[in-house]
C-alpha cells in the first residue's frame, strides 16, 4: 500500500488517475502514455493482491523470510479477540510465501498460550505441515504439534504426520519433529516405543545437530528426564 503514498511524488497524473478509479468511472480526459501505463501495471501488480487480502494478513506482508515482521503482534491481536482466527487461517493459503510463513509463526505463538483454539483447526495445521513448500511453514507446524493435547484417536494421526516430518529435507523441520515427538512421548506411554524406534533412524543423520537432538531425545524418553527449556518456547 505504500505505493499509493508515493504516487503523487512520482507523477501527479497517476495520483489523479488513482483517485478517479476510487471515485468512479475512468475520466475520458486523462491520456495514457506508455510510461504511465507501465507504472500503473507495476502499481496494480502490488496493490491488487493487497486489496483482496484481509487487514490482518496485510500486516504480514513485506520484507523477507529473515524477519518475522509483525507476526507476534498479529498473534497478540487474535489472543485478545479469538473470533479473528479465521482471518489468520486464510494466510495459510496465500500465494505469497512470506505471508504463509508469518501466518505459521503467528499460529505457533497462539498455540503456546491457547492450544485449544489451534486444536480446533488441526486439519489445516496438518495440511500445511505436509504440503507447504516453505520449510519455515513446516517447522512451525511441527512445533505446534508438541503444544496441543489430543484424544487417543487424534494422536494416531498426529504421530503419523510427525513420523513423516522426520524425513523432511529441512534440518529444522526434522529437528522440531523430534522435539514434538519427545514431548508427546512423555504423555503417550503406549506410543513411546514406536517414537524411540523412529527417532533412532536419525542417529546417523547427515546433520550433527540432528544427531545431537536424537541423543538428547532418547535420553529423555528412556530416563524420564525433563524437557529442556529451549525445546518449549515461552508464551
Amino acid at each position: 500500500m505504500h505505493s499509493y503514498l508515493k504516487l503523487y511524488s512520482v507523477d501527479p497524473w497517476l495520483w489523479t488517475f488513482y483517485n478517479q478509479l476510487s471515485a468512479g468511472p475512468i475520466p475520458v480526459n486523462l491520456s495514457f502514455t506508455s510510461e504511465r501505463k507501465k507504472r500503473l501495471d507495476n502499481i496494480f501488480k502490488i496493490s491488487i493482491p493487497l486489496w483482496l487480502m484481509n487487514y490482518l494478513l496485510s500486516r504480514l506482508t513485506g520484507g523477507d523470510l529473515r524477519s518475522d515482521g509483525k507476526a507476534d503482534e498479529v498473534a497478540e491481536t487474535i489472543l485478545k479477540d479469538t473470533t479473528l482466527l479465521p482471518l489468520l487461517l486464510e494466510g495459510l493459503h496465500e500465494p505469497d510465501h512470506i505471508v504463509r510463513a508469518r501466518t505459521a509463526h503467528a499460529l505457533e505463538k497462539i498455540s503456546r498460550t491457547c492450544p485449544g483454539m489451534v486444536t480446533e483447526v488441526i486439519g489445516q495445521v496438518i495440511e500445511s505441515a505436509l504440503h507447504d513448500d516453505i520449510p519455515m511453514v513446516r517447522w512451525h507446524m511441527a512445533m505446534i504439534f508438541g503444544y496441543l493435547s489430543y484424544s487417543n484417536d487424534e494422536c494416531d494421526t498426529i504421530f503419523s504426520v510427525l513420523y513423516t516430518l522426520l524425513q523432511d529435507e529441512s534440518v529444522l523441520v526434522r529437528s522440531w519433529a523430534i522435539v514434538s515427538l519427545c514431548i508427546l512421548g512423555t504423555s503417550f506411554e503406549r506410543e513411546k516405543g514406536c517414537i524411540v524406534e523412529k527417532i533412532m533412524v536419525l542417529q546417523d543423520d547427515e546433520s550433527k545437530a540432528i544427531q545431537s537432538k536424537v541423543q538428547k531425545a532418547l535420553t529423555i524418553l528412556h530416563n524420564r528426564e525433563k524437557i529442556p527449556p529451549g525445546w518449549i518456547k515461552k508464551k
